[in-house]
């Protein structure tokens, strides 16, 4: 790997492409903008890994480089800075806010939601600091002024992921229905086209209860959800339906530390007849696939594809060859099953006291039919992402809720405002 592992999606967006995320912490009180503007600057310093500005090398290349100018803070609008943009003073993430909420934007090139987290609430952390001049007790939280962690910055080496034993491919399935008729309502009738998203608050006791009862985790628990949804509104003969997870395998790879956006997806191919049956046999075979296809070995052999895919580009000499390079390779190399929908579990926060000052978080990534999942102080806070201008799918999602017997409050639609970069436009 001849360039930092942060900088190779750069390389696969294409004008119109985002490839970013956008977070929202709903604060307790409205914000006060001169104390985030300080607190964002503070809490910055704990993560050089995402303080830095982007150039192109001799050779083409994507390169990293420390950017000490401060982080832009600007109030929410239809003209924010573009990531990587003098208005965001080349940095490849910034902050906005409103009312009592506060967006973080984020170049998912740098991370995903693993590895963003921990900077977002060091900023809530410092931000209550200042402003209300107390030290929440916030033991998982990392302060602006905690050391790195073991491994924070590390990348697994190249010879990590080489073996002589062969892998089975534990995924056996073709994927399953495309909405293809979203898609071209999306991309020839603009009035159809919508960046939007809807959040649900769920009290976390009734769905850890279904997942336990089904025998599956959170994620696989919205893996059947999503199913069960898409079921009520879609024609019979389109089957089986496919879900995808994002999985972080880097946990499992003994690196719980490190903040890269390393990702491989859990493929779940389900039957109309399975969605209809019986739940507990649908939790099993949920709770089967993911275990089989996030094993250890089954993900490092998934990766080293992503490796050949790396290796192309730095082959490739001037940036529009590497581009083309990616391109190429994503195709060839990383084939993907047809997914209908996606779920992202973003994993437990724990936030101690600040919990008194933080009312609610939402992630919004970019993709079509995306469910974002995150647990914090006994709420379950959903994200539901789509890019055109339909209701059907937002009241499929009730009512299986309803059935299930969920305690939730749904708000929305709001707009999405992912951050483009703007040297890929």
């Amino acid at each position: 790997m001849r360039y930092n592992y942060d900088t190779y999606k750069l390389y696969l967006l294409r004008p119109g492409a985002k490839g970013s995320a956008r977070i929202k912490v709903s604060m307790k009180e409205t914000v006060r903008p001169e104390i985030l503007q300080g607190a964002v600057n503070t809490a910055i310093k704990r993560y050089p890994y995402f303080a830095v500005r982007v150039s192109v090398d001799q050779r083409g290349g994507f390169i990293l480089s420390p950017n000490d100018r401060p982080v832009a803070v600007v109030e929410t609008s239809d003209h924010m800075p573009m990531l990587g943009s003098p208005p965001a003073n080349g940095h490849l993430l910034f902050v906005d806010y409103r009312g009592r909420n506060i967006y973080f934007n984020i170049s998912h090139s740098l991370a995903g939601a693993r590895g963003y987290m921990p900077w977002v609430f060091t900023t809530v952390y410092e931000y209550v600091r200042e402003c209300f001049g107390v030290e929440p007790h916030a033991p998982s939280i990392n302060k602006p002024e905690s050391p790195l962690l073991p491994g924070e910055c590390e990348f697994p080496p190249k010879a990590f992921f080489s073996t002589k034993t062969p892998v089975p491919n534990a995924y056996q399935g073709h994927g399953g229905l495309i909405l293809f008729e979203d898609m071209i309502r999306e991309t020839f009738l603009p009035g159809n086209r919508s960046r939007e998203y809807r959040t649900w608050q769920l009290e976390d006791g009734p769905v850890l209860a279904f997942a336990k009862d089904n025998g599956t985790t959170v994620a696989g628990a919205f893996l059947m959800l999503m199913a069960r949804a898409l079921d009520l509104v879609l024609a019979d003969r389109f089957t089986p339906l496919c879900g995808g997870i994002l999985h972080n395998p880097l946990s499992n790879w003994g690196f719980p530390n490190a903040h890269a956006d390393v990702s491989t997806h859990v493929f779940l191919d389900y039957d109309r007849a399975l969605i209809r049956g019986d739940a507990k046999a649908m939790g099993a075979c949920t709770s089967g696939q993911i275990r089989k296809q996030t094993d250890p070995d089954y993900t490092k052999h998934l990766f080293r594809k992503h490796l050949e895919l790396i290796e192309r580009i730095d082959r490739a000499e001037g940036l529009i060859y590497k581009r083309r390079s990616a391109s190429d390779a994503i195709r060839s190399i990383l084939p993907a099953a047809a997914v209908t929908y996606v779920v992202s579990y973003g994993g437990f926060i724990d936030l101690g006291e600040l919990k008194d000052y933080v009312d609610a978080y939402y992630n919004v990534i970019e993709g079509n039919m995306t469910l974002t999942v995150t647990a914090m102080e006994g709420k379950l806070f959903l994200s539901f992402i789509q890019n055109i201008r339909e209701e059907k799918y937002v009241h499929a999602l009730n009512e299986v809720f309803d059935r299930a017997g969920f305690l939730y409050r749904m708000e929305g639609p709001f707009r999405q405002r992912l951050a483009s970069h703007e040297f890929c436009q």
